[in-house]
């Protein structure tokens, strides 16, 4: 399999089908296996990361009577690949728990080894730079450590996970004869030489990109049950034509963050200013949503209502930011942007809606700040909020 260059960019659209009822019952059967088998393995993974210490990431094709060796194969990079990410994390709350503690340096040392190894359950002995061995009492102290840590945090679950098909499984394909739907993907099936042919219906904006769709997509199915596909563009080319047509006029832009006011720039512009109505109007629904499933003995996130007002809100932050920052780099086409570290809180706004901001909009400001470093190449830097900026108390002027 050809591999992707190492400076290539990649952005991810979401397609609606147009499948009959008969084929979107195929490929839902298809992903009921799917995630049957991805549960099986991830039982298998963890018995051998306690076991081992480590993860499978290559070996022999399991679970015949539900996929084919290939499926499963890709199957195990998905779910390896979750399960290494919340590992990865769970290591860098290792390290700043024994760095916060009172134990003495040299214990401490020696943890971050262990940690640094990952060999909190590994059996093998583990060295030191100057060739010490960890003695088995620290070892074993590490390995209650991370036991902790572990038990703190849910651990990834894969009954509801999406499939992440390559191009052993699927083929993107252009349309024939079909007017109406230009973009077709042939799945493969659990039984051999059966295949599925999926139309898509046209995503206006994934298609402006002028980007090569990779033979790799996701199968996921939302909150409201219907299936959506995902695919992959190669647009490497398309910006690296946009980022040596862009021409800075602009040194420095510095932006100040707020919600009643989304950005405030050091030239004085205040961009956004209709942001915090909307965000009140969902305050009230949501909140008096949620308050109401909870006086009947049910968890908001039961309530289909509830979850299509949560979607709401996190894609009115996702338009407000980019529309924002579009027009700032399209208007004064800035070099450097530098932004206070975004709070997301404000005190007219519920907790839970407050919670909500911070877990959506931090994520949205660095996904937009990283689109436009690849797209122009303006540079970011994002800066603490204490003492950068003073307002007005009189006319609201931020400098």
């Amino acid at each position: 399999m050809k591999r992707a260059p190492r400076n290539a960019v990649y952005r991810l659209d979401h397609f609606r089908h147009a499948m009959n009822p008969g084929k979107e019952a195929r490929v839902r059967a298809l992903l009921r296996v799917w995630r049957e088998a991805a549960v099986l393995e991830s039982r298998y993974q963890w018995r051998r990361f306690f076991e081992t210490g480590s993860f499978e990431v290559s070996g022999p094709a399991r679970y015949g009577h539900l996929v084919m060796a290939y499926q499963h194969q890709m199957i195990r990079d998905q779910v390896v690949g979750q399960l290494e990410g919340w590992i990865r994390i769970r290591q860098k709350d290792f390290t700043r728990l024994v760095a916060r503690s009172n134990l003495d340096e040299a214990l401490r040392h020696q943890l971050h080894t262990v940690n640094r190894w990952r060999a909190w359950f590994s059996r093998n002995p583990v060295q030191m730079k100057d060739g010490t061995v960890v003695p088995d009492e620290v070892r074993a102290l590490a390995r209650r450590i991370m036991r902790q840590i572990m038990g703190r945090h849910r651990r990834p679950t894969f009954g509801r996970i999406g499939m992440r098909i390559d191009v052993r499984g699927v083929k993107i394909q252009q349309a024939r004869t079909s007017r109406a739907f230009s973009l077709w993907l042939r799945l493969m099936t659990t039984t051999r030489g059966q295949r599925i042919e999926v139309p898509l219906v046209p995503n206006r904006y994934a298609l402006k990109r002028q980007g090569a769709f990779r033979n790799t997509i996701q199968v996921t199915e939302r909150e409201d049950g219907t299936l959506v596909f995902g695919l992959a563009q190669d647009v490497s080319n398309s910006y690296q034509r946009q980022r040596k047509a862009y021409q800075p006029v602009t040194e420095r832009i510095a932006l100040d963050f707020g919600l009643r006011t989304l950005f405030a720039t050091d030239r004085g512009d205040l961009l956004g200013r209709g942001f915090m109505a909307p965000l009140a109007k969902l305050d009230r629904r949501i909140t008096a949503r949620a308050a109401h499933l909870q006086r009947m003995g049910r968890r908001p996130t039961s309530s289909k209502r509830y979850r299509r007002d949560v979607q709401r809100l996190r894609g009115f932050i996702r338009s407000e930011v980019n529309r924002v920052l579009n027009r700032i780099v399209e208007r004064d086409r800035p070099a450097h942007l530098v932004l206070e570290r975004p709070n997301f809180r404000a005190p007219g706004l519920s907790r839970r809606m407050n919670r909500l901001l911070q877990n959506c909009g931090r994520a949205v400001v660095r996904q937009k700040l990283q689109d436009l470093e690849e797209k122009y190449g303006v540079a970011a830097t994002i800066v603490n909020a204490a003492y950068s900026s003073q307002e007005c108390s009189a006319c609201g002027y931020v400098d």
